[in-house]
């Protein structure tokens, strides 16, 4: 039998009231699924489309204006549209006669931002192809929403109504159009779908995909290895590294091989660019910490294995073995936390992950509140590039940025509770153990690990 929410949620059960209250406790709870993802439907097509009116202002000029940070309504879709040469039908890692910077993204991803180009076409108006290619391209970007709100929902067993998370969270109207990341988030959600299902080979190939789209889907494979180092279950993590690595070749070698300068974009302006706006290391910068005395690739490189180190003790040390989706909201914060840069479209990636493994309206809110601060905050500072008299100044966008990091502190520390304090851990009830475990769902410890705990 499902959950329902009024029951299970304190904060959905007093805010039940307008709908009769919450269910009775002898009621009798559907088991179909489709209702929860009819109503992601409709949430969703309201909180999409409320983000698609916030670009409103902005889209009367094309996504050209230089105003675009004080309106809080600039894209990187209108913009990049221009400023990369899709406007004129470049694919996007082909060389540039003009000069031009080739797409900064990974390759699916940029796939993805050429193909409207092929709908829109490379004649008539320029500000009129402009918001057709982001009309297109927002179609597109909700498709993927409801992908990885179903795939949530299948994956979330006894839950389905958590997904909702996914649905109605702010950061969906904020920051659902102001990049692609919406791709990556489909695909890894249905590689943990597939992974939930036991389908190893399929869930390796879409993680592997998504990483093709962008790097942390990737990181999936460091919980999948804690798991299978805990339970002595090498057999699965092997096969979805194998499937991963192999989708990410197939779809990267090719590009790799014809267009090598376009390519290594992405991954030059990694290695290369210093710490960046919205990072937590530019917000201590500010403060006049000393962050840069050992350069920012070793800084964040070494920030990044700290912090998987104790995440790895954790799920070795812990007296019962961690949920999947527990650890994979701890190591994508830690990877997010600690990098160079920090856009506001990263919160989208936390939220099916958070919906299957912290699901707690109250404490989504408390998190998405704080996400929703700094993306008032990131385009204030930025406004110093148009108009310095009406920006932010570096100390106190500093102190927003560390809002931010604390609101996916905060997230983290419950997850961490959760693992140490196993009862408080509101998906583990009536025998319950991790729904998206998949082979590791009930598995027991590995005798190695039996054996030291004996000593």
């Amino acid at each position: 039998m499902l959950i329902s929410p009024t029951l299970d949620d304190d904060l959905i059960a007093s805010q039940s009231a307008g709908v009769g209250g919450p269910i009775g406790k002898r009621a009798q709870v559907s088991d179909n699924r489709w209702v929860a993802f009819v109503v992601g439907i409709l949430v969703s097509f309201l909180v999409f489309g409320a983000g698609v009116v916030l670009r409103g202002p902005c889209a009367t000029n094309g996504f050209q204006d230089g105003r675009n940070y004080i309106k809080m309504c600039y894209t990187d879709i209108g913009k990049l549209y221009v400023d990369r040469g899709l406007d004129r039908g470049d694919f996007p890692y082909a060389s540039r006669l003009d000069g031009s910077d080739y797409v900064e993204y990974p390759v699916l991803q940029g796939i993805l931002m050429w193909v409207p180009t092929q709908v829109v076409g490379t004649t008539g108006e320029i500000k009129s192809r402009t918001l057709k290619y982001y009309a297109i391209s927002s179609l597109l970007l909700y498709a993927f929403l409801l992908v990885a709100l179903w795939a949530t929902i299948k994956s979330a067993g006894r839950r389905p109504w958590d997904a909702i998370i996914l649905a109605a969270a702010p950061s969906i109207a904020l920051v659902g159009t102001l990049n692609w990341d919406l791709l990556p988030v489909a695909l890894l959600a249905l590689g943990i779908l597939a992974w939930t299902r036991e389908r190893v080979w399929l869930a390796g190939v879409l993680i592997g995909l998504g990483g093709a789209a962008k790097i942390y889907p990737l990181l999936i494979v460091f919980p999948l290895f804690l798991l299978a180092l805990r339970t002595g279950r090498i057999g699965g993590f092997s096969r979805v590294t194998l499937g991963a690595v192999g989708a990410w070749l197939v779809v990267n070698l090719p590009v790799a091989y014809f267009y090598p300068d376009g390519w290594r974009r992405f991954y030059d302006l990694s290695k290369d660019r210093g710490f960046d706006f919205g990072s937590l290391w530019l917000s201590l910068r500010f403060l006049h910490v000393p962050v840069d005395r050992f350069g920012a690739t070793a800084t964040v490189t070494g920030a990044l294995v700290v912090l998987l180190c104790a995440i790895a003790v954790l799920v070795l040390k812990a007296g019962r073995r961690p949920r999947l989706m527990q650890i994979m909201v701890l190591v994508v914060i830690a990877f997010v936390v600690t990098n160079k840069v920090y856009s506001p479209q990263y919160a989208l990636w936390l939220l099916p992950l958070v919906a299957l493994a912290r699901p707690r309206w109250r404490d989504v809110l408390i998190w998405q509140s704080g996400q929703a601060i700094y993306y008032v905050g990131v385009w204030l500072w930025l406004n110093k590039y148009s108009t310095p008299d009406r920006a932010l100044d570096d100390p106190t966008y500093a102190l927003l940025i560390l809002l931010q990091v604390a609101s996916q502190l905060y997230i983290a520390a419950l997850v961490v509770r959760d693992i140490v304090r196993p009862d408080q851990d509101c998906v583990r009830v009536d025998g319950v153990d991790d729904p998206q475990g998949g082979e590791f769902d009930h598995a027991e410890d590995a005798s190695w690990l039996r054996r030291k705990e004996s000593v």
